[in-house]
């Protein structure tokens, strides 16, 4: 919404500006502007409302405050916007002679020693630390937002029947409850971002690699970013220009120009005269208030000079979760929370499985403790499918999305930050006032964790039960939310970007033409030739430096067995262990691998959320099969899995927005099939779901961008071939029929396009092959 600030100065409402212009002339100083803070959090954190958005208050803040207070006109401190200002942290970050536990109760005693890279940049520029915020333990929900055994249930200051939205939910609510002027939080895939929205805050989730995570509990070194909220643009510009560094115990960072500019120096009230916005269309349906709120801030754009064009993302946009986050995560928690486990006392858990032994009898949430234990079994680097998402897929998704930013000559991206409002409490009875209508409402923020961009969120309306409503833009980030104008927010995408991790490197790309094990593929992702210290070759994509074991520095070995010791890396002068999985990915040609327990064509394979390839059906030279069979790619290996209900083959297999296979149609034992099946992978069981109107075989399924299912013509030997369609609701198990194909045809194809259109072409008619294109 476009609303002027108030000019009156109230301590509570106060920006970082004016709050920095007080305790400059002497209208105020850090003691009482601390003590403000402390009596607000007396009255309403654990007495009144009860939010509970903190763990611990910092017992020497006060001290802190006078300390700044007797500073404050000191050569070295003045024009320090920070200097003696109050903040709050998330408790993932380290921060010496305060506990820090990640919300977890199994840590609430273990206390650093040093404070986080960018705690001390902070407290360097004379912050003062109130205190530690609560969060979702360890960093993910679960279906429990806000929740930790360390520090319980964070309510949202606006309507304390919902819930924060998010692991940074605790650092939200402090400064949404005014109990302190900004706070950090982390964003994985949308950890600040979510928080911030449903508070009515602004929120940064910075460039990867532009702010240190190094004393930080992490989840993936692959997503996971350090960035501040605020209660505007200017003041979240006047914290990131603080964090911002190199720090050399992160790599991550060590792509930064060594100049970066100062954000809050750079607003702009005029840049969006002129600008193109593209305003995606992939995320509407959810909420309609959040859809009203939606349309208000284009309006507002539009009104301040910006031109918005409508961008559909490619579908593939709105599965990042499974295609590329959950993949991620589940490789990588284990060996990132060991690392920090490594650096605590000698009374503290070591590893993840003393960890998970001592929550056993914790009031833990239930689901955060079994993907604990699923970590525990996926170790780093043991799929090809892992090391292929990272130097394969995301870059390839980061470079199609800027391919699109710039056909369309855009300067960035608008769309709202979740779909729906803040949703209810898990202790409570659902709150009946909230309205959502996705399954998974978070879709829009996960572009930015799994591609490393930059995205800001800033308050722009009110949703129903007086819930804050936020808009999100990435890349060069534009908000309409202060003096009444639009102002620029300027965020680098790619110039220090961590993805390019071998851009600024002296290696050599493979020779394609050279033999054996180690040619490389001609792909989109360039093969480098890296060497170990004895000169032995070894070829393979650019990998993250900072998701990397470092090799032993005296031997020059690896721990497992499944890396090597490479010398010659872009992450010089730092050897590292490079994982033989990533060095498949560059290997040419053709590899045996196991084969399957039954002979079959005229089958089905479908790749599954989880990485494993799942074969249905097909027929064997005698008769047709009801048995499916899974290939896990790790290991090379087929394990039987459970039998259809029905014989088929000709049929066809599609997998599902919610990961479950639906198989339809084909020639069974009987005849001519219109029956279908789902397949859950968590259970490998298979269950009927509605029928088709008209049983067929050799036809097509798509997935639509919507969920539903498009199948597409065939052949029925009662009708003949087919041009009749029929669509599948997967929240109603049930078909309707859609309107006919111009063209009657069999085994034809079907793609959906990026517009969500589906292309249909060729095929056979009884008669002859056919060169038709439909679009549906």
């Amino acid at each position: 919404m476009c609303t002027k600030p108030s000019t009156a100065f109230d301590l509570l409402s106060a920006t970082i500006q004016s709050l920095n212009e007080a305790l400059n002339n002497g209208n105020l100083t850090s003691e009482i502007l601390v003590e403000a803070c402390l009596a607000r959090i007396e009255l309403y954190d654990k007495a009144g409302p009860y939010i509970n958005a903190l763990i611990t208050v910092n017992p020497d803040c006060i001290a802190q405050a006078r300390e700044r207070d007797a500073q404050r006109h000191t050569a070295s401190f003045q024009d320090n916007p920070l200097y003696g200002i109050p903040f709050v942290v998330k408790d993932n970050y380290d921060t010496a002679g305060l506990v820090t536990t990640g919300g977890s109760i199994i840590l609430n005693n273990s206390v650093p020693q040093v404070n986080a890279f960018v705690i001390q940049k902070l407290l360097d520029r004379g912050a003062i630390l109130l205190g530690k915020a609560n969060m979702s333990e360890l960093g993910l929900s679960y279906g429990r937002s806000g929740y930790s055994s360390a520090g319980g249930l964070t309510l949202n200051p606006y309507n304390l029947k919902r819930n924060v939205s998010g692991s940074s939910g605790g650092s939200a609510a402090a400064v949404a409850a005014r109990f302190s002027p900004f706070s950090l939080g982390t964003d994985t895939c949308g950890s600040i971002l979510s928080p911030a929205s449903v508070t009515g805050l602004v929120g940064i989730r910075p460039t990867l690699g532009l702010t240190s995570r190094t004393g930080v509990i992490l989840l993936s070194l692959s997503f996971d970013t350090t960035g501040p909220m605020a209660f505007n643009v200017r003041d979240a510009a006047l914290v990131l220009d603080a964090l911002v560094g190199k720090d050399t115990s992160d790599a991550a960072t060590q792509d930064q120009p060594d100049h970066i500019v100062s954000y809050a120096a750079h607003l702009d009230v005029k840049v969006l005269q002129g600008a193109r916005i593209g305003v995606v269309l992939n995320f509407r349906g959810g909420n309609p208030d959040v859809d009203r709120v939606h349309d208000e801030s284009v309006e507002c754009l539009k009104t301040n000079g910006a031109q918005m064009i409508p961008i559909q993302l490619p579908q593939i946009y709105e599965r990042l979760w499974q295609e590329v986050l959950e993949p991620v995560l589940e490789a990588e928690f284990k060996d990132q929370f060991e690392r920090y486990l490594s650096t605590l006392g000698p009374k503290q858990p070591h590893t993840l499985a003393e960890f998970i032994q001592r929550n056993e009898s914790q009031p833990i949430n239930p689901e955060r403790l079994t993907m604990l234990k699923t970590n525990l079994t996926t170790p780093l680097f043991n799929s090809p499918k892992y090391a292929r998402i990272l130097s394969v897929v995301i870059p390839q998704l980061r470079a199609d999305l800027q391919s699109i930013i710039k056909s369309q000559h855009l300067n960035a991206l608008m769309m709202p930050t979740i779909c729906c409002p803040a949703s209810s409490r898990f202790d409570q009875q659902p709150d009946p006032t909230y309205v959502c209508h996705m399954d998974d409402p978070d879709i829009p923020k996960y572009i930015a964790g799994a591609m490393g961009f930059p995205q800001i969120t800033v308050p722009a309306g009110i949703a129903t039960g007086d819930l804050p409503v936020g808009q999100t833009t990435q890349l060069p980030n534009y908000s309409c939310s202060e003096n009444n104008a639009s102002i620029q927010f300027i965020l680098s995408s790619s110039s220090h970007s961590a993805w390019n991790s071998t851009s600024n490197c002296s290696l050599q790309q493979c020779n394609i033409s050279s033999n054996g094990n180690n040619s490389c593929l001609l792909s989109s992702t360039p093969c480098f030739d890296y060497r170990t210290i004895n000169n032995i070759s070894y070829c393979a994509p650019g990998v993250l430096c900072s998701i990397l074991e470092t090799c032993n520095n005296i031997t020059q070995t690896c721990s497992s067995n499944n890396s090597i010791c490479i010398v010659n890396s872009c992450c010089s002068p730092q050897a590292v262990c490079l994982p033989f999985s990533a060095i498949q990915i560059c290997e040419r040609g053709w590899f045996s691998t196991g084969n399957m327990a039954n002979a079959r064509y005229r089958h089905t394979e479908s790749v599954l959320s989880n990485g494993k390839v799942l074969v249905t059906g097909g027929f064997n030279g005698t008769s047709a099969l009801n048995n499916a069979e899974l290939y896990d790619p790790t290991t090379g290996t087929w394990t039987a899995t459970g039998n259809m209900a029905n014989a088929r083959d000709w049929h066809t297999a599609s997998v599902l927005l919610n990961g479950k296979v639906l198989v339809n149609g084909g020639f069974g034992i009987t005849g001519y099939l219109n029956s279908a099946e789902l397949y859950d992978p968590p259970t490998g069981t298979w269950t009927s779901t509605g029928n088709m109107s008209i049983a067929r075989y050799k036809h097509t399924a798509s997935v639509l961008s919507n969920g539903k299912v498009l199948v597409t013509a065939g052949f029925n030997t009662n009708i003949g071939y087919l041009h009749s369609a029929e669509l599948y609701d997967l929240s109603t198990g049930t078909w309707t029929t859609t309107s006919n194909m111009a063209n009657k045809r069999q085994e034809h194809t079907a793609s959906v396009l990026s517009n969500g259109k589906v292309l249909v072409i060729s095929g056979y008619n009884g008669t002859s092959a056919l060169g038709s294109a439909e679009l549906y």
